[in-house]
């Protein structure tokens, strides 16, 4: 019921929309806005990895979307390509909303004291390459979290791996405390700025945080990841038609792989870019509520 319940209030471009609910004795079905592209995790995994051209296209909808989110007080928590889904135009969408909050205020709202735990949450959730120090840790977060994961994102489109990847969770949770990101060799000077901005360790230091924080995110997406940041803005917005991003079998059909499914991916970090060896990737969600 919570995912309907937010899923209700939303109505933007790079969001899946909500149109009707339906009920039985047993189960409440959605009726979705159609996404026949399928998703980004599947275009990375055939590509390998992207560019930084378009990776910054497919980040600016995210921080989009996360814009209008956030305005609404409500945070998504679950950003992985898997969740990523291309309409017939080629553009990218945020779908599953099972983990996304409505939290009572912000941690930089003008109404609340600094110490006030009232735009807090303390639910354990996510998927574990994309959690935020302080889901870990658990202090209790905000909406900070998305910037996060927004930059755990673009690091993954640009590697074909997230930042903190290991086969053992418990490592992976280690690795996210205490911090030390490797960029691989073909990271550019401007991508690699970008994404420690992302990956600040104090989430209301990280670049989209507070007002006006996505308004400056966007012009560093638009400077960082191009070579040529003349006209970035322009094409920001720019059409990507559906042909040239999305293979013609994929069209109409989503990957068919299971959220319990181990994926295999080139690691260029390891090996050469483009090339290396295979690392199996699983990517499940976990949910914890912990006792407070």
């Amino acid at each position: 019921m919570s995912e309907k319940n937010v899923m209700m209030q939303l109505n933007h471009p790079f969001l899946v929309r909500l149109f009707q609910t339906y009920k039985d004795r047993d189960k409440l079905y959605f009726l979705l806005e159609p996404m026949l592209g399928g998703e980004l995790f599947t275009l990375l995994r055939n590509q390998t990895l992207f560019d930084e051209n378009t990776s910054r296209f497919y980040a600016s909808c995210v921080v989009s979307a996360f814009e209008y989110m956030h305005d609404l007080d409500i945070i998504y928590r679950d950003l992985k390509p898997e969740n990523l889904l291309f309409d017939d135009m080629g553009y990218v969408k945020i779908a599953d909303f099972g983990f996304a909050k409505k939290v009572t205020g912000s941690l930089l709202s003008p109404r609340l004291p600094q110490s006030s735990l009232l735009g807090r949450t303390w639910t354990l959730c996510g998927t574990p390459d994309y959690l935020a120090p302080e889901i870990v840790a658990g202090k209790g977060h905000d909406k900070g979290v998305d910037w996060w994961t927004l930059g755990i994102l673009i690091y993954e489109m640009l590697a074909s791996y997230p930042p903190f990847y290991d086969e053992e969770h418990m490592k992976t949770y280690a690795k996210i405390i205490n911090g030390e990101v490797l960029y691989p060799s073909h990271f550019s000077k401007a991508a690699i700025s970008l994404i420690r901005k992302l990956l600040n360790r104090k989430a209301t230091k990280r670049l989209g945080f507070g007002r006006g924080g996505t308004s400056r995110l966007l012009w560093s997406l638009a400077n960082s990841l191009c070579r040529s940041p003349r006209g970035a803005q322009a094409r920001l917005v720019r059409t990507h038609r559906l042909r040239e991003v999305v293979p013609q079998a994929d069209r109409g059909a989503h990957d068919p792989h299971d959220q319990e499914q181990h994926i295999s991916r080139q690691l260029p970090g390891r090996g050469g870019r483009g090339g290396g060896s295979c690392a199996a990737l699983p990517r499940r969600r976990i949910r914890e509520t912990l006792g407070r």
